[in-house]
């Protein structure tokens, strides 16, 4: 399906976002990864809603702002973006660090959102199961880590690297570090303020995630009043990535009972 790329300010922050499809509004938040282009997920849930991914400040082709310097900071860019754009009655999505800002936003204003899907969110950590340190891990290795598949990480391990692109990995390791490295990706008082998220919420995780253990998503389910889960086969901690169509069918069948 056809999509536009371009740019939007918020307050003088300039933040780079991909649109696409018609309907009710999607909000999409990104992980860790950056948001590099408009992908099969993407393609799928266009055909579902007006489908919106923006880039992070602090990431990629996006303004990096000095006032953003905490996962708190960022929540409240995008409560600032909804508020200027008028978004009503919307369905926001989140996956990875993506899922923990999303959970963010909705503790602190959910009276705008429709839905919330959480996507193999980061944000809580639990010593006796622990996720993984992906700042403990090589590039390759946190590459790995993200697929079932060892076949993607091939394909994308043994893809030329230009310059643009290898500015824009150290760009998003830089904002993930600044964001969330202080504690490992997660946040130690998020899990007793997710009872304030009060809109129809879905968890999804794959059943193989080596990252963030799919125990997790009991933990989430149990912690957002009224949560349902959904494990999606043979897929690691990208499921939207690694299994795009079922994943996508999942979610907008949830999406379409709300």
């Amino acid at each position: 399906m056809s999509h536009q790329v371009s740019t939007l300010d918020v307050r003088g922050t300039s933040v780079r976002t991909f649109r696409g499809g018609t309907g009710r509004r999607i909000l999409f938040l990104h992980g860790g990864a950056g948001l590099a282009a408009w992908t099969p997920f993407f393609d799928a849930m266009s055909g579902v809603g007006d489908f919106m991914a923006v880039e992070h400040p602090g990431f990629g082709q996006s303004d990096t702002p000095a006032a953003i310097g905490s996962m708190s900071d960022l929540a409240y860019f995008y409560l600032d973006l909804i508020e200027q754009e008028g978004l009503e009655d919307f369905h926001l999505i989140g996956n990875s660090l993506g899922g923990w800002l999303a959970s963010e936003i909705a503790i602190r204003n959910c009276a705008r959102l429709a839905s919330l899907t959480l996507i193999a969110p980061s944000g809580l950590y639990d010593p006796a199961n622990p996720t993984a340190n992906p700042f403990a891990l090589s590039y390759d290795d946190n590459t790995r880590i993200l697929f079932k598949n060892p076949a993607i990480a091939d394909k994308i391990l043994s893809a030329p690297v230009d310059a643009a692109a290898l500015k824009n990995q150290v760009k998003n390791n830089m904002a993930v570090a600044r964001l969330g490295g202080q504690n490992n990706i997660s946040n130690p008082d998020l899990g007793k303020w997710l009872h304030r998220i009060r809109v129809p919420s879905l968890i999804v995780w794959g059943d193989s995630d080596a990252l963030n253990p799919p125990s997790y998503a009991d933990t989430w389910a149990n912690l957002i009043p009224g949560s349902v889960r959904k494990i999606i086969p043979d897929a690691g901690h990208l499921p939207h990535a690694e299994q795009p169509q079922v994943t996508a069918e999942a979610i907008s069948g949830f999406l379409q009972s709300v």
